[in-house]
Formats: C-alpha cells, structure tokens, sequence
C-alpha cells in the first residue's frame, strides 16, 4: 500500500507542472495544422496567384491556460480558408508610376483577379488536431509514466 501512495505522490507532484503537456499539445496542433496546409496547398504550403509575395503559410503555438494555436499570415489563412467572394480590377494609385503589375513583358497598367473557392483549412485543422492532440497527450502521459516507474 505504502508503495501505491509514493507513486500517487510522485506522479501527482510531477503533474503540478504542466508546461511540458502544453507543449506536446501545442507541437501535435502544430503538425495538424502545418499537414492541413500541405495537403490543401501542397507540399510547398504557398498560394498559387501571389507572384511577387511569395509567401509560405506556417503555424506556432503559444503556452498558456490554454495553448493557442497560430496561423500564419491571418490574411492568407483567411483567404485559403474562405475565398474570394468577389471580382474585381486592380488599377494604379494616382501618383507615382503608371503600372499596376510588372510582367516579364513589361510593366501593365492594370491588373483582374477572380472569386476563388475557400479550402477550409481552418475546419480541417481543428478536426485534424481533435483527433491527434489526445493521442500525443496519451502517449506523452503513458511514457512519463514508464518512465517514473
């Protein structure tokens, strides 16, 4: 019995700290998210259409009651997650050189973009990281308990 009482002890002062489990919640989010973007995306995890920002989507977390996932960029995040819903023409500010968009064949004075469908990458990362997030966790708790045997 005494033998029982020092394990709950043990494991009860272990698990005071919880910054390690935050952690492993936080990383298992992360890698939902980052293959979210991956496989909606591709393997480059960048969007199609933005030549002169070529900009990677990426994800962090931040520890803390409770652990807060980021998307990064917001901007992109949202348009890969929603859309464009619209059409519109890109004309250039009054001041300054005429050119909207720089082409390999010169600059163009005006630019289009088109409605786009939104992939949902928000949706499918909350889904992904509800299902791995209790996995890592289990398997983080499992090993510390094998560990502290």
């Amino acid at each position: 019995m005494s033998d029982l009482n020092d394990l709950s002890v043990r494991l009860g002062s272990a698990l005071d700290d919880l910054e390690p489990m935050q952690h492993v919640i936080g990383q298992a989010g992360k890698k939902a998210a980052l293959t979210t973007f991956r496989k909606s995306l591709g393997a480059d995890m960048r969007m199609s259409g933005f030549r002169r920002k070529n900009v990677k989507l990426s994800a962090g977390y931040d520890v803390g009651q409770p652990v807060l996932l980021n998307l990064r960029p917001k901007g992109l995040v949202m348009l890969a997650d929603q859309g464009r819903k619209r059409s519109d023409r890109i004309v250039p500010r009054k001041r300054g050189k005429k050119s909207a968009v720089l082409t390999p064949r010169g600059p163009r004075a005006y630019s289009s973009y088109g409605p786009s469908r939104g992939l949902k990458v928000i949706d499918h990362t909350v889904k992904r990281a509800t299902q791995d997030i209790p996995k890592a966790l289990s398997a983080e708790v499992s090993g510390f308990i094998a560990t502290r045997l």
